[in-house]
C-alpha cells in the first residue's frame, strides 16, 4: 500500500455498501438498493435481467465463473491483502459461486446480468446516460 495521499485505490465493495446505504436512507420510500436499481435503472433502460441477488428461477440461467489465476499460489498470509480479505470472503469465483452469495444483495459486486443487459448498461453509462 502507498503512503496516505500518494495513491488512490478503488474499493468496489466499500463504495457499493456506502451507496446502498445512502440510497436506503435518502429514498423517500426507504427502498433498498435492490428495489432502487430495479426502479431507477432497470425499468427506464429496459433491462430485464439486471439483478442484485437472484432467486431460484434466475439461478438456472447464471453461468459459472472461472478464475484465470486459480493455479497461482495465494499471496503470503503476512500481506495486508491476505489479512484484510481472507479466502472465505475474497473476490474470487469460488466465493461468488455460493448460492447464498448469489442471492445476497451486495451493491458493489453483486450485480448479475445477461450479456445483452450488461452491454446495454455499460454502453449507456459510457454515453453518459447513467449518472
Amino acid at each position: 500500500m502507498a503512503p496516505p495521499g500518494e495513491k488512490t485505490h478503488y474499493q468496489s465493495m466499500t463504495f457499493g455498501w456506502m451507496v446502498g446505504e445512502i440510497v436506503r436512507r435518502t429514498a423517500p420510500e426507504r427502498r433498498d438498493v435492490r428495489q432502487f436499481v430495479a426502479d431507477e435503472l432497470s425499468a427506464p433502460l429496459g433491462l430485464t435481467d439486471l439483478l442484485l441477488g437472484i432467486d431460484d428461477l434466475a439461478e438456472a440461467h447464471v453461468a459459472g465463473l472461472t478464475d484465470r489465476n486459480a493455479d497461482d499460489p495465494p499471496p503470503p498470509l503476512a500481506t495486508l491483502y491476505s489479512q484484510s480479505m481472507p479466502p472465505a470472503v475474497a473476490l474470487v469465483p469460488s466465493v461468488f459461486e455460493w448460492a447464498d452469495v448469489r442471492r445476497a444483495c451486495i451493491p458493489g459486486v453483486g450485480g448479475i446480468f445477461n450479456a445483452r443487459d450488461e452491454a446495454r448498461f455499460w454502453g449507456d453509462a459510457g454515453r453518459g446516460w447513467i449518472a
